[in-house]
């Protein structure tokens, strides 16, 4: 069985070379045995061309990849939206209509194909098909109308290029989403410089990426082939103080994050550390064979100020880019790839001045306005922590020359600060809890422990002179808006397991050891000595106490004899305190009607009035003393105890 035939047969004709094309022409069977083929269509006749029209061309050859048939549409007229189209595929051939009063239109048949290509995975060739499709997020295909053609990018690899191309690509919308771009001339300066990948063609300030960096070699694993006669790695430069560290020429030290080789055989000129020593010692630029050790750590990138703004490493520590007045550079004096500083966050306008520290930071948090700043130069040997410290608002941790000890699980919030300075080797100060505008702080603490503190609302633990030899302030709390304020002591011994809630505490000279002393609102056990010989404390029937000594809740008496005490300046206001006459001491309480007593003057109860006068005696085997306690601007005595 076959189709129905036509009344007439087919036109079809053998053609070769530059082929001039017929009216009536519906089949050309193209021989490319020897040369190429060449066809020239006629042009459309506009609106009154016919729907019927179809011409067909073969490679009757078979040989159409070595010898092509090339189809031209006359000037002005396109094929497939081009100038001319063509079979390159042995025995390919193609059926060509017309769609519009410029534009013919070709479609593939049989076997073979129209400027196409046989399409491989992997050295296997796919079924050939009239459409090829580029689907993945690593792809894109876009039509290129000026230049006929239809351009696919596949991104891949790396594009270096400087900051200021970069932001040329951003400004003429030629960023490649899905394209990686290593910008080499990122500030502050890097390894290699900063990864980012483009996600929009252009508008893109701050981006997030990876920064190539090299670290100083803290621990020691190096590879220092591009050194000359290099020996030891000494880790970090530190001001000798017994012994100088013998050192040899090519010996490495780390400063400032740099590595620095020795020259001289000299570790310290008395004056200068590396960078500034250039006769003993030499920068040794950032390179693997230097010792340097690579990392690639995340970061936040902006691209207008080509700036580095957030870096982030593998220790977990995240610093911010910030710079105070006085040119300190967060990045810079952080120590970047030590083990020992870990899980620092050092945010917002914030600096850990510890760049050559050998004190171990971790598990800090600094925000807002917040420091860290060790000692710089370390002492000799010096090993130390911070360990779980949080400073928040406006607070800081200021340790001059103490990296021989620890700070350990400090909060501090608000505003504020533990700062110590010219601390021994063995101080520790552990577990201490500052809020709001607190304040521990202590100026040249020699061998000082201070343990378990708790320091709240407004409060604060300062001082200004020494607690000495093995020295303790441990186990206080300080709550409300009380202070503890010390001037130290010369000796052995401390301030123990005390607690101040709402009360100021000053701890004045001289005093040398307090033990299990408790003040609180309503209630102190403190304990101070009045002595009735200084005309400042006692003089016309008058006790003056200094108003820094409101914490007190005992007052013993010395020097006193025979006297009488009729008012009182000054009391503590927040508890009821006791007067208390020393061994061998007396002294007569004397006191006034409550109705015509003036301010300061002493008034009694029912149980406890003293108008006569009632002598207090010191005794070997028990003290007479009485409470007392501020009624407004008068003195109630609460309790007498007269023993007989």
């Amino acid at each position: 069985m076959q189709l129905d035939s036509t009344v007439y047969p087919n036109t079809i004709r053998a053609v070769a070379g530059s082929v001039i094309l017929f009216k009536n022409d519906v089949v050309l069977l193209c021989d490319t045995l020897l040369a190429p083929v060449t066809i020239d269509l006629l042009e459309i006749p506009a609106n009154y061309w016919s729907t019927q029209y179809k011409l067909y061309v073969v490679d009757k050859s078979n040989n159409a990849s070595v010898n092509n048939i090339t189809i031209n549409a006359p000037l002005g007229f396109k094929i497939n939206g081009a100038s001319s189209d063509t079979i390159n595929i042995n025995g390919g051939n193609y059926l060509i209509r017309i769609s519009s009063n410029t534009d013919y239109l070709g479609l593939y048949s049989g076997s073979g194909g129209v400027s196409g290509h046989i399409i491989q995975d992997e050295g296997v060739s796919l079924p050939q098909q009239p459409k090829l499709n580029f689907t993945g997020s690593g792809v894109v295909a876009s039509d290129d109308a000026l230049n006929n053609r239809t351009d696919v990018f596949v991104s891949g690899g790396i594009i270096s290029l400087t900051n200021a191309q970069m932001l040329t690509l951003i400004s003429t919308n030629a960023v490649i989403p899905g394209q990686f771009y290593l910008i080499t001339d990122a500030n502050p300066a890097t390894a290699g410089g900063v990864l980012v990948q483009g996600i929009e063609i252009n508008n893109l300030t701050t981006v997030k990426g990876s920064g190539l960096f090299f670290n100083a070699d803290y621990q020691g694993v190096g590879n220092y082939s591009g050194v000359p006669g290099f020996n030891t790695n000494f880790g970090i430069w530190f001001i000798p103080v017994f012994v100088f560290p013998i050192v040899a020429p090519g010996d490495v030290c780390i400063w400032n994050n740099f590595h620095y080789v020795n020259l001289t055989g000299t570790w310290y000129d008395g004056a200068n550390p590396p960078s500034t020593d250039p006769v003993n010692w030499q920068l040794l630029p950032k390179t693997i064979k230097n010792g340097y050790i690579f990392a690639n750590d995340f970061v936040k990138y902006n691209v207008v100020k080509n700036q580095i703004i957030y870096r982030a490493d593998d220790r977990n520590n995240e610093v911010e880019a910030y710079e105070d007045g006085k040119g300190r550079n967060a990045f810079s004096l952080f120590q970047w790839g030590r083990n020992e500083v870990t899980y620092n966050k050092v945010l917002s306008q914030s600096l850990m001045v510890t760049v050559n520290s050998f004190c171990t930071f971790t598990d800090n948090v600094l925000s807002s306005s917040s420091s860290i700043e060790d000692a710089t130069p370390p002492l000799q040997g010096g090993v130390g922590e911070y360990l779980a410290n949080q400073l928040l608002g406006g607070s800081k941790i200021i340790c001059h020359y103490g990296n021989g000890g620890s700070v350990y699980a400090n909060m501090f919030n608000s505003l504020g600060a533990l700062e110590f300075s010219l601390l021994s080797a063995t101080f520790s100060i552990a577990a201490n809890c500052v809020q709001s505008s607190g304040v521990l702080k202590f100026s040249e603490e020699i061998s000082c422990n201070v343990l378990y503190n708790t320091v709240s609302s407004d409060s604060m633990i300062s001082g200004s002179g020494v607690l000495s030899g093995s020295g303790d302030l441990k186990l206080n709390a300080v709550s409300c808006r009380g202070f503890i304020s010390t001037k130290g002591t010369s000796g052995g011994g401390g301030i123990v397991a005390c607690e101040v809630n709402a009360t100021a505490v000053n701890l004045d000279a001289g005093i040398t050891l307090y033990s299990r002393y408790v003040v609180r609102p309503g209630y102190s056990n403190w304990v101070w000595i009045l002595d009735f010989a200084d005309i400042s404390v006692y003089s016309a029937n008058t006790l003056t106490i200094l108003p820094q000594l409101n914490y007190i809740g005992v007052f013993f008496t010395k020097n006193a004899s025979g006297g009488v005490v009729q008012k009182i300046i000054d009391p503590p206001k927040d508890h009821p305190f006791i007067l208390k006459p020393a061994t061998a001491d007396s002294y007569t309480l004397q006191s006034n009607l409550v109705g015509v007593a003036i301010p300061t003057e002493i008034i009694g109860n029912a149980y406890t009035n003293c108008f006569g006068g009632q002598t207090l005696t010191g005794r070997t085997n028990g003290n007479d003393e009485a409470v007392l306690e501020k009624f407004g601007d008068l003195i109630g005595i609460t309790q007498l105890n007269i023993w007989s």
